[in-house]
């Protein structure tokens, strides 16, 4: 029976990552970006001749540095899954708990939309199930290792790590050597990234740390209260384990909750599918999983377990047309007008991922993931001018400029055109400006709008 049902799942998920493969986060080309710059030797930045760390995870954006295209970043994001599955499957002493967990990852609603969707959300979740499987089998040196790769994947993920390499050396009957072990293996690779990062960069943290974070104030909490809400069934085991049972997986439970406490703070932008949740989904299910080992009969938890492998089938599926249809807009919207920016010239926008991989301008990040003067808190207007855009691109989501304050310091005081809106979705719409008797302008929105631009002009 739970083979059936592995298989039932295997094929949902096959079925849900084709029928979305459009579906390519905007995010994803910025580090494609940078990786294929590395690949050019120009290094690890987004703009050339500028030293801004673009990109939040830099072991993904080297695995992406040998052919820096979103097919083998979406291709990596599906194997990444499957390993996932694959150790969730593993780390049961039990094979039917094993095969009931895996199916489960499989079929959760928004697992094939990270496999596809080019970011490292897919290989943070398989180093998750990694480093705990590795725990689980005593390989205290390997985890560490991979700790540290867990680490460089998402930031963030170190809340979870360093209660790990705690126990590690706790549960070691030779703490004399175990201490220097987890020095050399975890701790002293991440201090000399860390220091690289303030030499090169001259930031401590990425630059995504500085925009979603903001103030530190609990931007937060409505997506982690989502969260909690939707995946409460999978939750239960985390409160069991830092209450009372199963004490041989407190530190991994601890460290789970501090990733949740931390997610508290920073603004979820593009945080499609719980994306920032995502990594911890293997380590609730194992907890799930040696939860029911422990206190269910197999004739009790494992029909359980299938029967949530069903319940997550339909809302995977309810899914499917909205992921694929984003895709297929974006390349409408945002590649459309970057394959418009040819030759040389500066754009100033905020959906910067496509725009900046497929256009050949040099782009101005107005949210800051690119640009360190904007993360930090000095993004004026006049900054954004004194760059000398020839297009500036806003947006208008829900009927909200971001940014207004640039568009109308264009418009008043720089004399910059509205030329009109490109539509990317029902409430998203990428509001074009042109700098006066600007060539580079003017040639961009000849390839964007062709014979329109030229009657719009004249008239």
């Amino acid at each position: 029976m739970t083979k059936f049902f592995f298989l039932f799942a295997a094929g949902v998920f096959a079925l849900t990552a084709v029928s979305i493969w459009a579906f390519t986060v905007d995010d994803t080309y910025i580090t494609l970006k940078v990786s294929r710059n590395v690949a050019e030797l120009n290094g690890p930045v987004y703009n050339v001749g500028s030293r801004e760390e673009a990109y939040t995870s830099p072991l993904w954006m080297l695995l992406n540095v040998p052919l820096h295209e979103p097919l083998s970043a979406k291709l990596m994001g599906v194997l990444f899954t499957l390993g996932t599955a694959v150790v969730l499957y593993l780390y049961s002493p039990k094979r039917a708990f094993g095969v009931a967990t895996a199916a489960i990852f499989l079929i959760y609603p928004h697992t094939a939309v990270h496999a596809v969707s080019g970011m490292e959300t897919a290989l943070a979740a398989f180093l998750v199930a990694l480093a705990l499987y590795c725990r689980s089998r005593g390989w205290g040196t390997r985890m560490l290792a991979v700790l540290t790769a867990m680490v460089l994947t998402r930031p963030e993920l170190v809340l979870l790590a360093i209660p790990l390499a705690i126990e590690t050396v706790v549960r070691s009957g030779d703490k004399g050597r175990m201490v220097p072990t987890v020095w050399v293996m975890f701790a002293l690779p991440l201090i000399v990234w860390f220091g690289m990062r303030m030499i090169y960069y001259e930031t401590l943290m990425p630059l995504s740390f500085y925009v979603k974070s903001g103030e530190a104030a609990a931007n937060g909490w409505p997506m982690v209260l989502d969260f909690l809400r939707d995946n409460a069934v999978i939750l239960v085991p985390l409160g069991a384990i830092l209450v009372y049972w199963l004490k041989m997986q407190r530190y991994a439970a601890v460290g789970v909750a501090l990733v949740l406490v931390y997610l508290v703070v920073p603004m979820h932008t593009m945080g499609y599918g719980y994306r920032f949740f995502f990594p911890l989904i293997p380590a609730l299910l194992m907890f799930s999983e040696s939860f029911s080992y422990a206190f269910f009969q197999k004739h009790v938890a494992v029909p359980a377990m299938l029967l949530l492998t069903i319940i997550y089938t339909g809302l995977g599926i309810r899914s499917i047309d909205t992921y694929r249809e984003q895709g297929e807009r974006l390349q409408a919207t945002h590649r459309q007008l970057a394959e418009s920016l040819t030759g040389e010239g500066t754009i100033v926008c905020g959906d910067i991922g496509m725009i900046g991989y497929y256009g050949s301008w040099k782009v101005v990040d107005f949210i800051g993931l690119a640009d360190r003067t904007v993360a930090l808190g000095y993004g004026t207007p006049e900054y954004f001018l004194s760059r000398d855009p020839d297009l500036i691109v806003g947006i208008i989501h829900n009927g909200v400029t971001l940014r207004p304050d640039i568009i109308e310091y264009a418009e008043k005081e720089a004399g910059y055109k509205r030329i009109g809106a490109l539509q990317y979705a029902a409430n998203y719409y990428l509001l074009i400006l042109a700098k006066p008797d600007s060539p580079n302008a003017e040639r961009a929105l000849t390839n964007l709008l062709g014979d329109r631009y030229k009657r719009e002009t004249s008239s």
